[in-house]
């Protein structure tokens, strides 16, 4: 059986320049490459050679770091460059269209300023504005915030300010005979449920999904569902225990996919409250990877300790549900390398941020450190520490 999974642009009346990020014809889920402008050689990790500093404008290292990573994602960049003449089109009824205008012109501003400093007044103003109006309470100017947070906070938004409807389309459903099979089939028509009405270049690049089976310890009835996430959060066992072991990145990943027990389950064959186990695996790796390590504890403390990962070609594969990619139709890319990573210094009530991006020169791996007003080039060594927060990787 090939399963094959495509989709195809509506033909709503904002997508007439929209249809540039997604094409209105039947095509792979997900895009084989993004072709990069010439003018972004100097912000993307395979020629990071003349970087742009931020200028801090009162507790914005947080917010920093987080610009300096998502320069980096190529579908990003891709998406606020490709004509920079015109905004890109957003929905008639989101009230974040400043804030996507704001962040065209801070992408544009970084590959063509000449100094090596920039000021983000623009971007922090119109960021700050999207939180004042969407009633959150997350950040407000020269107040402290969380990396993690704030990435979610600006990719949900820019999804909202952009998304469409668009058809998707499953091809041989009617051919899945095998258990796995069927799985397959179904991750494909909840991720079809979930974002067919709500359709963006965040989602085609960004949002993974998980796998989740329920299994009645009584009857051995499973019932089986799947979910979208943006970020991968992923816990720290045995971190705020003092004197423990700092755990592996596989131990961290096995505690975030850990099978749990539930009590009372409400089991559709027994028809009264079991007990039942629930297991989670990934069903769909997206093309960027965002990895938060769970630092913070809700005691109000800080789990400090130095998680190693392999840089160059971490692996995923013990996680996944499958070992074909339904969305692709080949075998699960489950090797992913880091190009950025977000770190924080300090405790859970105060502290500073700064961010690590991978670089490449004649062929040989380097790292930028950007903190703030300051970029200079570091050893590979410093780049995993033991305040690493969020990880930054494509598939390899």
């Amino acid at each position: 059986m090939r399963l094959r999974f495509s989709l195809l642009g509506s033909l709503s009346k904002i997508e007439s320049r929209v249809a540039s990020e997604i094409p209105t014809c039947i095509l792979p889920l997900l895009l084989s490459k993004v072709v990069l402008p010439p003018t972004l050689n100097c912000l993307m990790p395979n020629d990071d050679t003349n970087p742009l500093a931020l200028v801090n404008l009162g507790n914005t290292c947080c917010l920093n770091s987080v610009l300096q990573a998502l320069l980096r994602c190529e579908p990003l960049t891709a998406f606020f460059l490709k004509d920079t003449t015109r905004t890109p089109v957003t929905r008639p009824a989101t009230n974040k269209g400043p804030l996507v205008s704001a962040f065209q012109a801070f992408f544009a501003d970084m590959t063509r300023v000449s100094t090596r400093h920039y000021t983000p007044t623009g971007l922090v103003n119109a960021l700050a504005a999207a939180v004042r109006a969407s009633d959150s309470d997350w950040w407000a100017p020269r107040q402290q915030a969380d990396a993690a947070e704030c990435i979610q906070y600006i990719l949900d938004s820019l999804h909202d300010a952009v998304y469409r409807q668009v058809r998707i389309t499953i091809h041989g459903a009617d051919e899945a005979t095998l258990p796995e099979q069927r799985s397959q089939v179904k991750a494909l028509q909840s991720w079809t449920q979930f974002f067919a009405k709500e359709y963006s270049p965040i989602v085609e690049h960004f949002y993974g999904q998980y796998q989740i089976i329920i299994r009645c310890e009584t009857c051995g009835h499973t019932s089986e569902r799947y979910e979208p996430w943006l970020m991968l959060k992923v816990p720290i066992p045995g971190g705020d225990q003092a004197g423990a072991a700092v755990p592996t990145f596989k131990e961290c990943m096995d505690a975030a996919f850990a099978a749990e027990t539930i009590s009372g389950y409400a089991c559709d064959t027994c028809k009264s409250p079991q007990t039942a186990t629930m297991t989670t695996r990934i069903s769909k790796l997206p093309n960027i990877l965002l990895l938060n390590f769970k630092r913070f504890t809700n005691a109000g403390s800080k789990i400090r300790g130095q998680i190693d990962w392999d840089l160059s070609a971490q692996s995923l594969r013990p996680w996944m549900a499958f070992q074909r990619c339904p969305f692709r139709d080949a075998p699960v890319a489950a090797k992913f390398r880091t190009f950025a990573v977000i770190e924080h210094h300090g405790s859970a009530r105060s502290g500073h941020y700064r961010m690590f991006a991978g670089a490449s020169t004649n062929a040989s791996p380097s790292w930028l450190e950007c903190d703030d007003e300051s970029v200079r080039a570091v050893d590979v060594g410093n780049v995993v520490s033991p305040d690493s927060y969020v990880i930054f990787a494509r598939t390899k």
